[in-house]
């Protein structure tokens, strides 16, 4: 897990979605952060595209369920848009 990939989501994360930052663990879910619905993980696909210029499709951030787990997602997605 690459430290700057969840610093960066950490900062959406709470400037974007007001998710306070004291508490914010790698293992919390969307779900427990209020991010339980598919608008709110549209807003943070864009959010994340215009970070990282990745783009992750609202299931595969349905499927990530943790912040843990959408910093791999980003992380091997941009990982193999270098490869190309």
């Amino acid at each position: 897990m690459s430290d700057s990939t969840i610093t960066n989501l950490n900062m959406i994360l709470v400037t974007k979605f007001g998710v306070p930052a004291i508490g914010l663990q790698p293992d919390a879910t969307f779900e427990a952060l209020g991010l339980d619905d598919s608008l709110a993980l549209v807003e943070l696909s864009v959010a994340i595209e215009r970070e990282f210029a990745v783009r992750l499709e609202v299931g595969q951030l349905f499927a990530a369920q943790t912040v843990a787990e959408a910093v791999a997602l980003i992380d091997a997605t941009v990982a193999e848009l270098a490869r190309q």
